[in-house]
């Protein structure tokens, strides 16, 4: 029996853990309770939350750009008008006049930024990285009279002139407000700083009028300080001049074979970067085959019809013995060009030929000219 009991006592002790063993039991337990609660939260809840919303600056706008922006009655030039008017992403607008003032074209651009947006930091953030086409030869900050909320005036330096585009940033509250302006060589950098300038203290005071901040009355409606008159008017038409080269030339009379121009002109587009030239006129005599500058594909034959490739225009026998004749062709620096007629289809089978020149300049005007 105390065999018996010894074991009995040893199996008892081998079941009743001692104070340290209850202190790894409890330490084992609350482990896996760790374990099984982590291994059931769902992956998201321990995720941050969201930071907190700016507040909205004092009277943001909240109207669209195209409510604010400058209206077409209100653009001070004479003789211009609204050449692009579109919006650009969805919280900017566009609005472009061309003419024939001291300004290929100018352009404003508003954008609305966010409520809590404040229209000084987009400003310090402006740098000069507009791009043209063709491209300019360089970029730098010019000095510029300061409105709004502070401004930044960019020139961009063309193959005419230093500076010859001037854009210039200001805004006010949570509206960023953009002018830009292609001047004329006769217009003095200091009169477009001045004028773009002014420009877009008007728009800022559209912003106001249209859009009042609580509380604060609307100031006198600014001034414009708008440029002297600089008209350059594209030559609609052109009529033969009392002195100089006649636009009828005629090599060989005898064949009473000529060519005529009758008019000719020049319309700058691509916000003044390029000329649109128009030519027409007339032919009389045993003429074959008609051909016009570089581009003869731009070449409208009238009655006639079209040749190899398009290339050049040939009178059918049943044409009458005078016609008339039209061309375009867009150019990006004064040229001049030419527009012949010969009696063959090509060489070397003509033997007479007739040819007229004319030139266009990048100003807008057009005139014939006795050669190349």
């Amino acid at each position: 029996m105390p065999t018996r009991h010894r074991y009995m006592c040893t199996t008892n002790r081998a079941y009743a853990p001692s104070v340290r063993g209850r202190w790894r039991f409890a330490i084992v337990v609350s482990l896996l309770v760790v374990i099984l609660v982590s291994s059931c939260n769902a992956p998201g809840d321990n995720q941050p939350s969201p930071p907190p919303q700016l507040p909205s600056i004092p009277g943001a706008v909240t109207l669209t750009p195209d409510q604010v922006i400058l209206p077409d009655e209100q653009f001070p030039l004479a003789g211009y008008s609204v050449a692009t008017d579109n919006a650009v992403g969805t919280n900017s607008w566009t609005r472009m006049w061309a003419g024939t003032g001291a300004y290929w074209w100018v352009r404003v651009d508003v954008t609305v930024l966010g409520p809590s947006a404040s229209s000084s930091d987009a400003i310090a953030k402006t740098v000069c990285d507009w791009t043209f086409t063709p491209p300019m030869l360089g970029a730098a900050e010019v000095a510029a009279p300061v409105v709004g909320d502070g401004a930044k005036a960019c020139g961009y330096d063309s193959a005419t002139a230093a500076a010859s585009t001037m854009v210039y940033t200001t805004g006010t509250r949570n509206v960023l407000v953009t002018v830009g302006a292609n001047r004329r060589t006769t217009t003095s950098t200091s009169a477009a700083a001045n004028f773009i300038s002014s420009l877009a203290d008007y728009q800022l005071w559209i912003i106001d009028k249209v859009a009042p901040l609580p509380g604060v009355a609307l100031r006198p409606t600014p001034q414009v300080q708008v440029p002297a008159a600089v008209v350059v008017t594209p030559q609609p038409t052109l009529t033969a001049p009392s002195a100089g080269p006649t636009p009828a030339i005629t090599l060989t009379p005898s064949a009473g074979m000529s060519i005529k121009i009758t008019s000719v002109s020049c319309v700058l587009v691509y916000y003044g970067t390029s000329c649109d030239v128009h030519v027409s006129g007339t032919v009389s005599g045993p003429v074959l085959a008609l051909e016009g500058g570089p581009s003869y594909d731009r070449l409208t034959c009238g009655v006639w019809h079209f040749g190899l490739e398009g290339a050049e225009c040939q009178r059918g026998s049943a044409d009458p013995v005078a016609t008339t004749w039209s061309y375009h062709d867009t150019i990006s620096q004064d040229t001049t060009s030419s527009v012949s007629v010969r009696d063959g289809d090509h060489y070397p089978s003509f033997t007479q030929s007739a040819t007229v020149y004319y030139r266009c300049t990048m100003r807008g005007t057009c005139s014939v000219v006795a050669g190349p």
